[in-house]
């Protein structure tokens, strides 16, 4: 394990970019709280009774299991998963074919994510056809992330929004 490895961050993995942003200050406020990518190695599982923040993830190679409040999902190229706060959750790679997948940990709530249908549920799995566009936008806030510039913060929070 990494010195000073945030506890969320997963360790069976090769070629990880995460960065963990800190937790609000304020009950209720919306901020990043982490971001990253990962490629997942054979024996990656992760297997939580809860987080402190919600959680979407993407997909982008490889097949794997995820299993959301007791409820399992197949995961493929295109899978986009979000498991909210105090969710059970499992993710799990296929050793045949390892995952590559994104992911943003945000805390609060947002008026443009409660307009969604979509992330009013507890958990939710989709899969997108247009992926690679997704994917571009979670490389956008990793560039800002890994920029550090005084504004990397907002710019970010302001993506996630899109």
């Amino acid at each position: 394990m990494k010195k000073n490895r945030p506890l969320h961050f997963a360790e069976s993995v090769a070629d990880a970019r995460q960065f963990f942003l800190g937790l609000p200050n304020k009950e209720n406020l919306f901020k990043i709280v982490s971001v990253g990518c990962e490629r997942c190695i054979p024996g990656y599982a992760v297997d939580r009774r809860a987080l402190n923040f919600s959680v979407v993830e993407l997909v982008v190679e490889g097949e794997g299991r995820v299993v959301l409040d007791g409820v399992g999902h197949a995961l493929s190229p295109g899978s986009l998963f979000f498991y909210k706060r105090e969710i059970p959750h499992r993710i799990e790679n296929y050793n045949s074919k390892p995952m590559l997948k994104y992911f943003i940990a945000f805390s609060g709530k947002d008026s443009s994510f409660s307009q969604s249908t979509f992330f009013l549920k507890k958990t939710g799995v989709v899969r997108l056809q247009n992926y690679p566009d997704l994917s571009d936008l979670y490389e956008l806030i990793l560039l800002n992330t890994a920029s550090k510039s005084s504004v990397s913060e907002e710019v970010c929070t302001n993506l996630l929004r899109v």
